[in-house]
């Protein structure tokens, strides 16, 4: 990818070459699927970049944009960790969030049904690697886009308590707002890498308020609404 932002189409198109098309045009202060366009050749490179500048600027304030390898039927998956001030830092499995709608994520699920236990065990490990590198400290989420092939890329880190943690939390057991509690207060956390286990699949479902949807629950299911 570019090394930054972008400022100008020339010098975005001679980024764009180097890559090799298909590329992804990214707002730098995006979120939500705003700001991103696809480009697969010259000619539809000029026009998705200003756009992607147009929508980002009207959404972020921010009209800057970097430029990434596409990565055709990717999968979007994420890393649960956790890390202390103490310097331990663990990985609690990934979620698989690879089902979205416009670039908006709608089911979580997990242990991801893509994943080798090879695959786990490196894209955890590069996890734990990442946060201690930056001398994190809290609950986050590692996220990776990972190719047909198991190649895997870093996307970014959320770097808080996210709306599907309870899907890891029922497949590790692992109350992750008590340990992050327990981070926030300087203790040690009360696991070792080696305690984490998972058993079972969890699946979460995110459905839109707007929607006219009427949903009733199986009877002895567990729900969690957010």
């Amino acid at each position: 990818g570019s090394d930054g932002p972008v400022d100008t189409e020339g010098e975005a198109v001679k980024i764009a070459r180097k890559i090799g098309y298909p590329v992804i045009i990214k707002a730098v202060a995006g979120g939500g699927g705003r700001g991103m366009r696809i480009a697969h050749n010259d000619v539809t490179f000029a026009k998705e970049f200003h756009s992607a500048r147009n929508e980002a600027e009207k959404a972020f304030s921010n009209g800057d944009v970097y430029i990434e390898k596409y990565i055709d039927k990717p999968r979007h998956i994420e890393f649960q960790i956790l890390a202390d001030s103490h310097g331990k830092v663990l990985h609690l499995g990934e979620r698989d969030c690879s089902v979205q709608r416009r670039h908006q994520k709608l089911i979580e699920e997990s242990p991801s049904p893509f994943l080798t236990s090879d695959l786990r065990k490196k894209m955890g490990k590069m996890a734990v690697r990442a946060a201690t590198a930056a001398s994190y400290e809290n609950a986050g989420t590692i996220e990776y886009i990972v190719d047909a092939k198991g190649n895997y890329y870093f996307i970014e880190m959320n770097c808080r308590i996210q709306v599907e943690h309870p899907v890891t939390e029922m497949v590790t057991g692992v109350d992750l707002l008590r340990e992050q509690l327990r981070i926030a207060s300087g203790e040690r956390l009360s696991l070792r890498q080696e305690d984490v286990k998972m058993t079972g699949v969890a699946i979460e479902c995110r459905i839109n308020a707007e929607d006219p949807i009427t949903f009733q629950p199986t009877p002895g299911l567990i729900t969690k609404y957010y």
